[in-house]
């Protein structure tokens, strides 16, 4: 059995975050089609920014991960994100809407049941925000009293 490291597990949880934002942004917006993708330009900027940070999370996994489980084409998902990130303008948003709709989801099954992150993400005692929720880390709804 491949034991993932921890860049591995960090990445694989961004795949599949962005994968499926990907795939609930379509959802929400109705886009149905790659011509409905060529209408929408914010759904087309939030979609390539997602397929840009599925691509750049794969290409943190190891070879060994990817020699592991090759059931994926790992390296067509990094060179699509390059193509997403570097082809100013000439983005095949028929690819796109294929890519979000049959690919992602199978992306994400593969990586849900086969890898089987939940095995392997640890569970933190402490939840890391770097200060962010500081303020309510530090409520005690036994002590504090809420302010409206």
């Amino acid at each position: 059995m491949y034991d993932l490291t921890k860049r591995e597990i960090e990445a694989l949880d961004n795949v599949l975050i962005f994968a499926k934002r990907a795939i609930n942004g379509f959802e929400r917006v109705n886009i149905n089609s790659g011509l409905d993708l060529l209408k929408n330009i914010d759904a087309q900027d939030a979609v390539a920014r997602r397929i840009e940070e599925v691509g750049e999370n794969v290409g943190h996994l190891s070879a060994g991960f990817k020699h592991e489980f090759p059931a994926m084409p790992w390296q067509q998902m990094k060179n699509m994100r390059n193509l997403i990130s570097h082809n100013y303008g000439r983005t095949n948003w028929d690819l796109v809407f294929t890519t979000v709709n049959q690919d992602f989801p199978q992306l994400i099954d593969y990586i849900e049941s086969t890898v089987n992150l939940s095995k392997t993400l640890p569970v933190p005692d402490v939840f890391e925000t770097d200060g962010l929720f500081e303020d309510v880390q530090q409520y005690d709804p036994e002590i504090d009293e809420p302010s409206i």
